[in-house]
């Protein structure tokens, strides 16, 4: 069986913007949407990952079942997305790594455009 998945995350100022923002990003955390499109005029959602991470997202590559996502003052965070293919649920994905680029705001962590 082949399955075809785009992996989304949510930026900030498309929680704001939305009328029915999803309920698993309403407390600032990353949130990495799994889609099934293997038929593109009825995509499904079949589940998320929730990063522990505060902040905004605003890139992500897959390679090789690696996502890099790219977090601005979350920096880059790499995330185990191997298992998705059989678990298209997202309790399979973990981050294997990250680089802080904006340390400054670990201690509290501000959402805001800085860093990456």
């Amino acid at each position: 069986m082949t399955v075809q998945v785009k992996l989304l995350t949510v930026t900030l100022v498309s929680i704001f913007s939305a009328k029915k923002p999803r309920k698993h990003a309403l407390n600032d955390l990353v949130v990495t949407y799994i889609w099934d499109i293997k038929d593109l005029s009825k995509p499904v959602l079949t589940g998320f990952y929730k990063s522990e991470n505060y902040g905004i997202d605003h890139n992500q590559y897959v390679s090789k079942g690696t996502s890099y996502q790219s977090n601005y003052g979350g920096g880059l965070r790499l995330l185990d997305v191997s298992s998705i293919p059989s678990d298209p649920s997202g309790d399979s994905v973990f981050e294997k790594g990250f680089f802080d680029i904006y340390p400054e705001d670990d201690e509290e962590p501000a959402l805001d455009f800085v860093g990456a």
